[in-house]
């Protein structure tokens, strides 16, 4: 599975399988999937990270407190997180009007001192249009 697919994704994906499962095999009533996700052929190349990779909140709060200068978090939309073999890549949703060129250098030398971040994306959110429709 493509490990930068959403929760909601892999959860579709897998409620996809246990029907098709189900309506096939008379005898199967239930199934559980469980979906792991395998490197693209670019990470699997690339060495395992040597070290236990911090936690989630671990990660954002040095992260934060490395851009604190740089970026308020209001000025951000999304912050993700990618746990991968070779470390953390982090993709960054930066709101239209907050990203000029030293902006983006000053984020991307603030996290090359630790060494389980692998990369950094940096994204400038364009537009969202909602439309939403009861599914029946």
């Amino acid at each position: 599975m493509n490990p930068r697919i959403s929760v909601s994704e892999g959860h579709q994906l897998g409620e996809s399988v246990s029907r098709s499962l189900i309506a096939r095999f008379s005898d199967v009533g239930d199934v559980i999937v469980h979906i792991d996700p395998q490197p693209e052929l670019e990470s699997a190349q690339a060495a395992a990270h040597p070290q236990e990779l911090p936690d989630r909140s671990e990660v954002i709060g040095q992260i934060k407190a490395r851009w604190r200068d740089l970026l308020a978090d209001d000025d951000f939309e999304r912050l993700d997180l990618h746990y991968l073999e070779h470390g953390i890549e982090i993709d960054l949703v930066v709101k239209p009007d907050k990203i000029p060129t030293s902006l983006i250098s000053g984020l991307e030398q603030a996290v090359q001192s630790f060494d389980y971040i692998a990369k950094l994306r940096i994204y400038r959110k364009l537009s969202e249009s909602s439309n939403v429709r009861r599914l029946s």
